[in-house]
Order: structure tokens, then sequence, then C-alpha cells
């Protein structure tokens, strides 16, 4: 039978409150949210930080400060509404220039075009 590992906040050291403050943040955000109430959201944020734990664990897992992943996330979404002919349209939807609209386009037409692609060198050769 296995058993849920969380995180053990009975030992206080430094990496053990980094843990907790992640947990005090991840469930203020589920309050925030998802409407949970504290009790909820404590044990769903423990078990969100048990799952990184378990994937990232003793790895150099580093989360960097910023808004980044929100920018990328933003980018996603200007590049799924795009159609062809809207860059206007999403500069002011997204509070951007055109230009930006364009640049963000075509960076990430490349990226997928890159994923998608077969890379003829690339591959092992096959007898």
């Amino acid at each position: 039978m296995s058993r849920k590992r969380h995180p053990d906040t009975t030992k206080r050291g430094k990496f053990t409150e980094v843990l907790e403050q992640m947990v005090d943040a991840i469930a203020a955000g589920y309050v925030a949210e998802f409407k949970d109430t504290p009790e909820e959201a404590r044990t769903r944020a423990e078990l969100a930080i048990g799952q990184i734990q378990a994937q990232a664990g003793g790895g150099g897992l580093y989360v960097a400060k910023g808004h980044l992943w929100h920018i990328d996330e933003r980018h996603r979404r200007i590049y799924q509404r795009f159609t062809g002919g809207n860059h206007a349209q999403l500069a002011k939807e997204f509070d951007l220039t055109e230009r930006q609209i364009y640049v963000i386009v075509e960076r990430l037409r490349r990226e997928e075009f890159e994923r998608r692609q077969m890379r003829l060198f690339d591959q092992p050769l096959t007898e």
C-alpha cells in the first residue's frame, strides 16, 4: 500500500521554511482563485508541493521570480487568436503595439515549424 508523502514541516530548517512558505502561497492562491476553504486549500497545496518534491526533489530546482511565465502564456493566447490579418485587433486587446504582435506571431510560428519539421541530419542512420 503506498502512502502519500507530504512535506515534513515538523523539522525547522531553511528548506523546510521555504517549503512552508510555498505551501502558504499556493494555499492562498487556491482560496482566492477557487474559493477553497483554508483547510481544503492547505491540503491541496501540500499535495502540490509533495508532487514537486517527487518530481524535482534532490535536484537544483530554480523558480524564477517575475512574470516570464505569464508573458509566455499571453504570447500563446495571442498566437491562438491570430487569424492572419488581425494584428491591430490583437494589439488593442492585449495592450501591445502591432509591431510587438508581428514579432510574437513570427517567433511562435517559427517555434511551431521547428517542432513539426523533421530534421534530416539529426536522425540516426538505419540499415
